[in-house]
């Protein structure tokens, strides 16, 4: 099935097993996996308008987020916020995702290829990082004959326990989590296991 969880009627639930009262057919488990959650546009919304109409009381969220590191220029993402650096073919790759749709946009209209630029910009305590201890690591895309700016991607980053404080206020318990490192050993992601109270 194929859904915009954030914006659709999620209507697909019509068709899961468990779309019945909760009973003898078992418990839901909502996997939120890749940081897709860092990446909504307001999580609380996302949890109070979607995530609770998927999920039952005693159902069960298993939710992957990116974690803030205690010194942030040792996040991998850090290093885009820099101005007059020498760009790796891997940050190549995601400029070009972020401004892909848009050049296709306007050639599909018949417009010429507009001058469009990416900048990452680390954003804190504003309207784009609202639980406590988040950063955002925000990827806006400037259109300059428009005049304009659009963000394409939120790539947020949580502190592990304010985060799971956050959880408790939206009505979950946290079961328990597991940080896991990247391959130098620095913490970068953590698993929770939420069930909705």
């Amino acid at each position: 099935m194929v859904a915009d969880f954030e914006e659709g009627p999620l209507s697909f639930m019509n068709n899961l097993r468990t779309s019945q009262p909760i009973g003898d057919d078992g418990l839901r488990l909502i996997l939120i996996l890749g940081n897709v959650f860092g990446n909504l546009r307001d999580e609380e919304t996302f949890v109070r308008k979607k995530l609770w109409k998927m999920i039952r009381k005693g159902d069960l969220v298993w939710l992957e987020v990116g974690l803030r590191p205690a010194d942030i220029s040792s996040d991998p993402l850090y290093t885009l916020t820099l101005p007059n650096r020498a760009e790796s073919a891997s940050e190549a790759n995601r400029r070009l995702l972020l401004e892909g749709p848009y050049r296709r946009y306007a050639a599909a209209i018949g417009r010429k290829s507009p001058s469009v630029t990416t900048r990452v910009w680390l954003r804190e305590d504003d309207d784009s990082a609202r639980i406590p201890g988040s950063v955002n690591f925000c990827h806006d895309l400037h259109i300059e004959e428009e005049g304009r700016v659009v963000t394409m991607l939120y790539s947020r980053r949580y502190e592990l326990d304010a985060f799971s404080q956050w959880c408790e206020r939206m009505g979950f318990s946290v079961l328990g989590y597991k940080r896991v490192s990247d391959s130098h050993g620095s913490p970068r992601v953590a698993h929770l296991l939420l069930q909705r109270n």
